[in-house]
């Protein structure tokens, strides 16, 4: 079985995976519709079975930032559970979403019953932090162009999909990219043009499709605008 990068059961014996599974209550939400807000009270985790959520972070002027999505198999919302603080972030789903709910009593049932399902939360946390340090080392020290690059290039990597024409594509608008690279949409749709006419990529309506994967990973080793 291939497990995603933030899929909990990777790090859970065979017998801790199947009582996981079977203590997730099935929940569907639409496009643009929350599955929590930021600062609200934690109360549950997900696992995602079928869609894309993108997980952002308001800022104190009114913007919003989007750091990643994620995608079947990965899990969510623990943090709260974890700490009994409120969510630090909000996630929301992208496209029709079907989650798996496990709720604080079973969490904590679970972690009674199975020491080693702490260990498994730990590594999922430890998992998720890792690509918040990497975007704000990107956003603190990359240009606009470098972190494009590799927005769409790991974006590409967690969620694999295919044009119509068999070309490496990344299902994201314009805006969600701005959002996730904390720049406005104006600059990105220049830079999206700019690696467009070097021949890397080629946009579409809420995609981009990868032309030259080399050239777009050389792209992410250049350091000016």
């Amino acid at each position: 079985m291939a497990y995603t990068r933030f899929d909990l059961l990777q790090w859970m014996d065979p017998q801790l995976q199947h009582e996981f599974l079977a203590r997730l209550q099935r929940r569907s939400y639409s496009p643009g519709q929350f599955v929590y807000v930021q600062g609200s009270p934690g109360t549950e985790m997900y696992r995602l079975v079928s869609g894309t959520v993108k997980i952002s972070v308001l800022r104190p002027d009114g913007r919003q930032i989007t750091y990643t999505l994620f995608e079947s198999g990965d899990c969510f919302g623990q943090t709260s559970l974890v700490d009994d603080q409120p969510r630090p972030q909000s996630t929301e789903a992208a496209t029709p979403i079907e989650v798996g709910v496990l709720t604080k009593a079973d969490f904590r049932a679970l972690g009674h019953k199975y020491p080693t399902f702490h260990q498994a939360i730990t590594r999922l946390l430890s998992a998720q932090l890792r690509v918040v340090a990497q975007s704000y080392e990107g956003a603190s020290l990359d240009g606009l162009p470098v972190r494009m690059a590799r927005k769409i290039l790991q974006t590409h990597a967690d969620a694999p999909h295919q044009s119509a024409t068999g070309l490496p594509q990344v299902r994201l608008s314009q805006s969600d990219l701005a959002s996730m690279v904390g720049a406005s949409r104006q600059s990105v749709n220049r830079v999206l043009l700019k690696l467009q006419q070097q021949g890397l990529i080629e946009v579409g309506y809420g995609s981009v499709n990868i032309k030259d994967l080399d050239g777009l990973r050389a792209a992410c080793r250049r350091d000016e605008d």
